[in-house]
């Protein structure tokens, strides 16, 4: 796959599944499931920025990472979501929160 090509719909399925794990995870422990407009907006000028993974296909901002080909659109507004390439403010922590 090169960096401009989508992952398959069977992974983009699966990517969107596990996000709606952690949202509702989130959600039930009393967490953020939005960020504010703010960091929304950061989050994708960061996207916007020479990013490899970065295509807009259909009139719709994507991103190729295998672990996502998600709309950013969406994926930039939830709290419990962060760049595959770990560049939006918070990712480090996150990960070394998930032991990554």
């Amino acid at each position: 796959m090169s960096p401009k090509e989508l992952p398959s719909l069977w992974k983009m399925a699966r990517n969107a599944s596990k996000a709606l794990f952690r949202v509702t995870m989130s959600k039930i422990s009393g967490g953020e499931i939005h960020v504010d407009e703010t960091e929304f907006e950061d989050r994708l000028a960061i996207c916007r920025e020479p990013c490899p993974l970065y295509i807009v296909k259909k009139e719709e901002e994507r991103c190729t990472h295998e672990s996502c080909g998600c709309y950013l659109a969406i994926k930039a507004g939830l709290a419990t979501e962060s760049c595959p390439l770990y560049k939006w403010p918070g990712d480090v922590e996150k990960m070394l929160e998930q032991g990554g």
